[in-house]
């Protein structure tokens, strides 16, 4: 999708590399009514927007993907900092016709590693366990995928964005 539906976030910034080791991570969130609740782990209590990042971890683990893009809100962005989960953006934040003000982005696993292997060293742990979560409930809802997109191309030398850095 972001190269096609928000292909206006990227602006003139080269196109990132996707590839066999890439994955996009779309129409992800967590009901307004679900935000409160927290799953217990014997590594602390995390919210239900960090649970599903555990579960994108796991399964870009078992497929070999280092590297998740996306397009969110800037507040959702910070957010992703807060909670430990260092998204760079790809391009400078761009306002939409509805008023958001959206930036692209994309995660690195192994920097995520690297970070948090001293910044939240908890949440590596749990990121990394094996478990199971039980008697929480929880209510997904399946979105269909849309039309397999082409390839990117591999973009030139680039720097990273002042959007990046602001949260970092």
């Amino acid at each position: 999708m972001i190269e096609r539906e928000f292909a206006s976030v990227l602006g003139v910034s080269p196109i990132p590399f996707k590839g066999r080791d890439t994955a996009e991570l779309t129409r992800f969130g967590v009901l307004p009514e679900a935000r409160a609740q927290v799953v217990q782990t014997p590594f602390g209590a995390f919210d239900l927007f960090t649970l599903l990042f555990k579960g994108a971890y796991v399964w870009s683990k078992a497929h070999g993907v280092r590297t998740i893009y996306g397009v969110t809100d800037r507040r959702v962005f910070r957010l992703l900092h807060l909670r430990g989960l260092p998204f760079e953006a790809v391009a400078e934040p761009r306002l939409m016709p509805d008023g958001v003000t959206a930036v692209a982005i994309r995660l690195d696993w192994a920097r995520f590693e690297e970070l948090n292997r001293i910044q939240k060293p908890d949440l590596l742990a749990w990121f990394r366990a094996d478990t199971t979560i039980q008697d929480q409930p929880l209510r997904f809802m399946a979105v269909p995928a849309g039309p397999v997109s082409m390839p990117w191309l591999q973009p030139g030398a680039g720097s990273r964005h002042r959007a990046s850095t602001e949260y970092s």
